[in-house]
Formats: structure tokens, C-alpha cells, sequence
């Protein structure tokens, strides 16, 4: 019986693996500077495939996609160092062929192919600092990561008029695309960490750490930290010059699924000219992300660091860092600037419209250890409430606690009864999904949160039945006891009502050619009573088909009414249902991608729309072998296979 059972379950995995859509982990460098060609590495899994991908906005392409062959180990005799001779011959700057010693060239040999190997001549510094680091790093099994084992390297050109900012990087095969990452586009130069070509051993050994050469802000420094790693950049800068050093680590990957804790959490350091340390940064307010300022005192070189504060390090530890100098009185970011970076709110972080039914006051809590009182009417007996802050949700840095008083009538406050007290988001979403078939069910039960950096569960959300009429009073402190200009919020408050919010559990979709449909599953989260039918609303670009398949889920099928498109199309969607009172209400569907946190938690991280993607009729280059380049090209790939070892073993 168990021996039918395992061959079933691992053709069920395989056959999941294999349906899968490319999974992009990280973009390396993060971002392009206008007017530029870059090539950038993807990591992630099931990328062996990719065919191509987009980049939202006008003026920023992909030109051509090299998939990397996975690297064996070098298990033959003599391979290892036959290799790595080599490889320092070309790191050295001679570039000419080997031929295969004998011992690799018999028929049962024990050498293991590789294509880049038998080709290193024709390796450009991207794919030699690839192999370099393979050859060179010590592997670990034990913390090998699946999600990162692949590699694929994309050729992004910019055009000089290309506008500056935040875009969007989605790469797709034939079985869907990824979800979208976060990618920039800047007016400054970018100045990337030392390839590992230039920092292996041998390199070390040869010509001493190597050093970049100073740049002067503004300038946007790219790089990745791997363990142990303390990154170096040299900047020149004058005296009296206001410096600010802003980080975009966190941003570009919210969550780790196997690390604790679940993020790439940067520190940073500057250095004056005499190697004392002048500058320090581990955060923004509550932002993991940190912002450095330092008003110059001298001219000089200035040394800048930046590392993981438990010195961890992988490959997807992914980092950007603006300088820049800062010339105006005003301060250089807001936290609420700074959290909205790379993030798009949910339908439920949106402030509610002030009406007859819901109050809306605005607050701040200007210095540290205040408390804002806010003082509201309760007309009928038995009247139920919603009352919220919003303030993570908008990006403010304040921890709230709501505490609600009454009836206050004429006496002074601390005489009257506190009712309740409030200082967390309650609401999470539970899904359930089967990995697996009807026949064989792969169950997986999480508990969703709609989460992001912006930590929004800290926004304290409060209920309750007020038995009788009169005066009342909400007061809204830090938990901390925090406070300043920043510290700013919201307060709602609302009748308690029948509503709904629904979520998609995916953002991005393959739009085949004859077909331009894609099936999405939606999940809804039906709040105070709410029992009506919920439908997905068609527009002038979609028509959406549903079915409820339980109180908490719904499948739908969009249909573009165009099918002659090519390229992305960012949408919206929305959802519509029928209230108790008769009236329609229409809410905003969330678009997101789960991503798992500390080997605990699964989040829906919310996406700026949806993404229907038609591949383009002129695909990007695909580069599949470094023995036929197509005109023009000045890049070299191949893949790992028995004809690559016998054409080897030919020359």
C-alpha cells in the first residue's frame, strides 16, 4: 500500500513543480539609471524557462534573457583544478581556449559537463563573477535555499528621456509569469559593490581588497550582502554639505520565509576622512530601512558601510541606497513618504468619507507623551460603533491606543468610567488551499494578514454597543509614549454596518494568444452581519464570471474584450453586492501575492493593480548556447547537456 502511495505523491509534487510559474525572489541591481544598458541577475525558482518580461512605464526594455545553467560539482579527477586554472588565466586577462585534457575526453569519463566551464574565454565579467563565486564559496547544503536555486541574467536598456522612479519587473515562461518586484529608474549615476570576480580568493590574494573609487552624491549605491558581508563605498564630499543616505532594503523584499527575523533588517555607517565614525543609522521611526543625515564639517573622502545588523547575509538580501544632498529647509522624507516608497495601501486602509453617520477627526500627537481627547455624541440607546485609527496605514510612525470614556456629562474626565481600551487591528483573513488533487489533497491551512512594513495591525480598531445616550470620549495616546510632528492620525467613527472586502490572492496573469483570459480566486472577508452575494464587476476592458465556492471564496474568470494587445496592462478591479438596506455598495478588490515570514506567518503583500500580461510579438533575445551568438552579441550562455559534453570532447 505505502509503496502506491509514494510514487503518487511525488508524481503529484513534480507535476506541481512543473505547472508553477516562474518564481523571481530578487532583481539584482535593483534599479537603472536613464539613459544606460545594465545587465541585472534574477534569482529565484523555476526560472530555466523564461522566455522574456516587462517592465511597466514607457523608455525602460528587456533586450535579451540568458538563462544560467545550473552548476554541478566538479567531481572528476583533476576537473577542480583544471578549472580553476583556468578561470584565473581569464581573470588575469588571457583569453584563449583549452582543450579538454585526456583524462575527460575517454568515454566513461567522470568529469561532469558544463558549458560555461569548456567556455570560459567567452565569459563576460557577469557570468565569470557567477562561476567565480560557485567555484570558490564553500557549499552548505543545509542552507542551500530551493527558492534561489535558479539563475537567469537580463539585458535592460533605458532610454535617456525614460522617467525616474518606482516601476514594476515581471519575467514570464509558458506556464505564467512572476509577481511583480519593485524596480527604479534614476536621473543619478549608480554605482555597484565590486563583482565577486574582482573579490574571490585568488583576486584577494593577487591585487589586495578592492577598493571603488570615489563618487560624489548624488548617486545611488547597488549591491547584495551575503554572510559576513560589511559593504564599502568611498564618497567625496564638501564641507557644509547636508548628506542623506536613504535605504531601499526591506522595500524590495518584505518578507523571508526562512530566516528570523523575516527581513533583511541594514545598517549603515559613515567614516570621516581619519576612520572615526561620525554617522550611524539602524531605522526610520518604526521603517526597518535606514535614513542617514550628516551635516559635513570638513572636505574629504568618506567612508560608507552598510551590513545586515546580525551580519546575515544571501544573495536576496538586495539593497539601494540614495545619496543624495539635501539643499532646502524642508526635511528630506517623512515616514509617511518613506513607507508609501514601495507600497500600495489595501481597499481597507483608505480613510472613510466624513457623512451625517461617520465622523472623521484628524490628529497629531505633536510631542512626546500627549494624549488628544476627541469627544463625540451618542443619540439612540443600544447604538453599535466602529471606531478606528488610522496611522500606520498612512505611514505615520505612531503606535496608538484607544481608550474610550463615558458617559461624560459635566464631570471632568478622570471621573469617568473607561469603557474599553484598544491598541490592535483584530481582523485576519484564514485560507484554506489544496496543493494537491481531489484524489491526492495536499491541504495547507494559513492565517493570512493584508501585511507590509508599514505594520498596520498596529492600528487599534475598537466595537461597542452603547447602552445609552450622551456625551463620550476617545483619547488616543503612543504606546510608547511618543510623539512629534510626525505623529500623525485619523480617527473614524462609524455606525456599526453590514460590509465586505475582498482580496485576490494573485496579482499577475498570462494572457494566452486566442484566449486572453485568466482565472483569479477571491477571497472575502464578510464583516458585521454581512450575508449578501458578492459579483465581481465587468468593465470596458473585462468581463468577469463568478462563482461562490464558500462564504470565504470565490472563483472568477476574466475575459479581455481586446485580444489584439500585446505588452502589460495594469488594472483594477471591484466588487459589488447588495446592502440589507437595499442600497449597492462597491469596494476595491486588493490585489497580492502571499509571502511567508520567519517560517510562521503567510502575508498577502499588496500590489499596485492587477497585471495581465500578453507576451509581445517581438520577444527579447534568448541566448541558449555560448557556442551560437546571434549578431551582435556580446553575451555568451549555454545549457548543461550531453551534446554540449560530446562537442567538448570533439575540440
Amino acid at each position: 500500500m505505502h509503496k502506491k502511495i509514494l510514487p503518487a505523491l511525488l508524481v503529484a509534487v513534480m507535476a506541481i513543480t512543473s505547472l508553477a510559474a516562474p518564481y523571481a525572489v530578487y532583481f539584482y541591481p535593483c534599479g537603472i539609471q536613464a539613459g544606460t544598458t545594465r545587465r541585472i541577475i534574477i534569482g529565484g525558482q523555476g526560472l530555466h524557462k523564461v522566455q522574456g518580461g516587462w517592465i511597466t512605464g514607457e523608455g525602460v526594455t528587456i533586450t535579451r534573457v540568458m538563462p544560467v545553467p545550473g552548476f554541478p560539482r566538479a567531481r572528476g579527477k583533476g576537473q577542480g583544478e583544471w578549472m580553476r586554472k583556468w578561470i584565473h588565466e581569464v581573470l588575469d586577462g588571457t583569453r584563449q581556449k583549452h582543450d579538454l585534457p585526456a583524462e575527460a575526453t575517454i568515454e566513461d569519463s567522470d568529469w561532469h559537463p558544463h558549458p560555461w566551464w569548456y567556455n570560459m574565454h567567452k565569459c563576460d565579467f557577469v557570468e565569470l563573477s557567477i562561476m567565480a563565486r560557485d567555484m570558490f564559496v564553500p557549499k552548505d547544503d543545509l542552507q542551500a535555499s530551493p527558492s534561489l536555486a535558479n539563475l537567469v541574467i537580463l539585458d535592460i536598456k533605458a532610454d535617456a528621456d525614460a522617467k525616474p522612479g518606482r516601476r514594476d519587473i515581471i519575467v514570464f515562461d509558458d506556464s505564467g509569469v512572476s509577481a511583480p518586484y519593485s524596480f527604479f529608474v534614476s536621473k543619478e549615476m549608480r554605482q555597484e559593490e565590486p563583482l565577486y570576480m574582482d573579490r574571490c580568493p585568488y583576486m584577494i590574494r593577487k591585487n589586495g581588497e578592492p577598493k571603488l573609487p570615489p563618487v560624489a552624491p548624488p548617486v545611488v549605491l547597488d549591491g547584495q550582502i551575503f554572510p559576513g558581508d560589511v559593504d564599502v563605498f568611498y564618497l567625496k564630499l564638501k564641507k557644509n554639505q547636508d548628506l542623506v543616505c536613504s535605504v531601499t532594503a526591506r522595500e524590495l523584499l518584505p518578507f523571508l520565509g526562512d530566516a528570523v527575523p523575516g527581513f533583511f533588517n541594514a545598517m549603515i555607517h559613515l567614516y570621516d576622512p581619519q576612520g572615526e565614525q561620525v554617522a550611524y543609522a539602524d531605522d526610520f521611526f518604526y521603517l526597518p530601512d535606514p535614513i542617514l543625515r550628516y551635516k559635513v564639517p570638513q572636505d574629504g573622502i568618506y567612508r560608507f558601510e552598510i551590513h545586515d545588523n546580525l551580519y546575515r547575509g544571501r544573495s536576496d538580501f538586495v539593497y539601494a541606497v540614495e545619496c543624495k544632498i539635501h539643499d532646502s529647509d524642508q526635511v528630506p522624507f517623512t515616514p509617511q513618504e518613506r513607507a508609501l516608497h514601495c507600497f500600495t495601501p489595501p481597499s481597507h486602509h483608505q480613510i472613510p468619507q466624513k457623512s451625517d453617520k461617520t465622523i472623521v477627526m484628524p490628529g497629531v500627537l505633536d510631542c512626546p507623551g500627549r494624549t488628544v481627547r476627541h469627544y463625540f455624541e451618542v443619540k439612540n440607546p443600544y447604538s453599535s460603533y466602529r471606531m478606528e485609527v488610522f496611522a500606520r496605514r498612512q505611514g505615520s510612525p505612531l503606535d496608538a491606543t484607544l481608550k474610550l470614556y463615558g458617559p461624560v456629562g459635566n464631570l471632568p474626565l478622570n471621573a469617568v468610567p473607561l469603557l474599553a481600551t484598544w491598541d490592535q487591528y483584530p481582523e485576519k483573513l484564514f485560507d484554506v488551499r489544496n496543493l494537491g488533487s481531489d484524489d491526492l489533497p495536499i491541504i495547507k491551512t494559513n492565517m493570512l494578514y493584508t501585511g507590509s512594513v508599514l505594520q498596520f495591525e498596529r492600528d487599534p480598531v475598537g466595537e461597542y454597543v452603547f447602552e445609552q445616550p450622551g456625551k463620550y470620549c476617545l483619547t488616543v495616546e503612543d504606546i510608547s509614549k511618543a510623539g512629534g510632528d510626525e505623529y500623525t492620525y485619523t480617527l473614524a467613527i462609524q455606525p456599526q454596518e453590514p460590509t465586505f472586502e475582498v482580496y485576490a490572492t494573485k496579482s499577475s496573469f498570462l494572457m494566452r494568444k486566442g484566449d486572453y483570459s485568466a482565472d483569479i480566486d477571491f477571497r472575502v472577508l464578510k464583516l458585521n452581519g454581512f450575508e449578501g452575494v458578492i459579483t465581481i464587476d465587468d468593465t470596458e476592458d473585462f468581463t468577469v464570471e463568478t462563482s461562490e465556492k464558500d462564504e470565504r471564496m470565490i472563483e472568477g474568470r476574466l475575459s479581455m474584450k481586446k485580444t489584439d494587445w500585446e505588452g502589460v496592462k495594469c488594472l483594477q478591479l471591484t466588487a459589488s453586492a447588495e446592502m440589507p438596506d437595499g442600497t449597492k455598495k462597491t469596494v476595491r478588490v486588493t490585489p497580492t501575492d502571499p509571502a511567508e515570514q520567519a517560517f510562521a506567518y503567510t502575508h498577502l503583500v499588496p500590489q499596485p493593480g492587477f497585471f495581465f500580461c500578453a507576451p509581445l510579438k517581438k520577444e527579447p533575445e534568448i541566448v541558449k548556447d555560448l557556442n551560437i551568438r546571434k549578431k551582435g552579441s556580446d553575451h555568451a550562455n549555454g545549457q548543461a547537456c550531453n551534446k554540449c559534453h560530446q562537442d567538448g570532447r570533439k575540440q
